[in-house]
């Protein structure tokens, strides 16, 4: 059932059992049908307890079940009497992939004294993405200063010398003295 009989944040929660004083017999219940993400998840709601009796004959369970409702795990099974807001976190990673239920049921025995659970802010949390490892840097080579080589100087021709004509010896003369 939505109330605004107590709520957690905003005017209103869900409610299993009955607090009116005309305790019914049997039980109460409502779920939510959900598929778990395939990476990590946490599921998370606040509950608020409340009963004049024992768990001998009244009770409070929350579960997460298959679509056919057959219990995949309890969450918790009590009759608490605490009157504050609870948070319940459940680690939904064995169920990545699956369609489930949130179920949350309220067990009364008939006899007048109440016991009831307020449900609200249920949700679902998962991980917005993966953070990449951040790289560890190598050292990277500094290259030694080498000098840098300077042309080579390309040999220019050199005019060759022409060849003169040598003078033929003349024949002295001698002349005597």
């Amino acid at each position: 059932m939505v109330t605004t009989e107590q709520a957690h944040s905003g005017t209103h929660s869900a409610r299993a059992g009955d607090v009116t004083g005309s305790e019914p017999f049997g039980d109460s219940s409502f779920y939510q049908q959900f598929t778990v993400p395939a990476a990590q998840s946490i599921l998370s709601f606040y509950h608020w307890d409340y009963t004049t009796d024992s768990i001998t004959f009244d009770w409070q369970d929350a579960y997460i079940t298959d679509t056919n409702g057959t219990i995949l795990q309890t969450i918790f099974h009590q009759c608490e009497n605490g009157q504050t807001w609870i948070n319940q976190q459940v680690d939904m990673t064995p169920f990545a992939g699956q369609t489930v239920r949130i179920k949350f049921l309220v067990h009364q025995d008939g006899f007048g004294d109440d016991t009831a659970m307020y449900v609200d802010d249920v949700v679902l949390y998962q991980p917005c993405g993966t953070q990449s490892p951040t790289p560890t840097p190598t050292p990277t080579a500094t290259p030694t200063p080498t000098s840098t080589p300077r042309p080579t100087p390309t040999p220019r021709s050199q005019p060759t010398p022409r060849a003169r004509p040598t003078p033929a010896p003349r024949p002295l003369a001698l002349i005597p003295k």
